[in-house]
């Protein structure tokens, strides 16, 4: 009984009705859209970030490409370090935190 009785009231003002749906709809489709894009557009910005601005050479642990988690760090960093200032080819190098 309530049920026929809040849909008859919502249907009373048809346009009122349809203004109300067609708002609702409406914002939820862009809240989604613009979610999708702001996602989107920082992964890629992330994914360009490391792949073009960081430096002509990158080291990294293994699994730091397929994941990108900010804990996967390269375990032997004082090995690493002098293996880099040994070679005769580097000219300069900085670590990145």
């Amino acid at each position: 009984m309530i049920k026929s009785i809040a849909w008859k009231n919502i249907w009373r003002n048809r346009n009122r009705s349809l203004v109300v749906i067609t708002a609702v709809t409406l914002g939820i489709i862009s809240g989604v859209l613009l979610v999708g894009i702001m996602k989107g557009w920082v992964e890629q910005r992330l994914r360009d970030a490391i792949s073009n601005e960081v430096s002509h050479l990158q080291i990294h642990n293994s699994e730091f490409i397929s994941n990108e988690e900010i804990d996967l760090t390269i375990t032997c960093l004082q090995e690493t370090e002098r293996a880099i200032a040994a070679l005769p080819e580097v000219s300069g190098w900085v670590k990145r935190r």
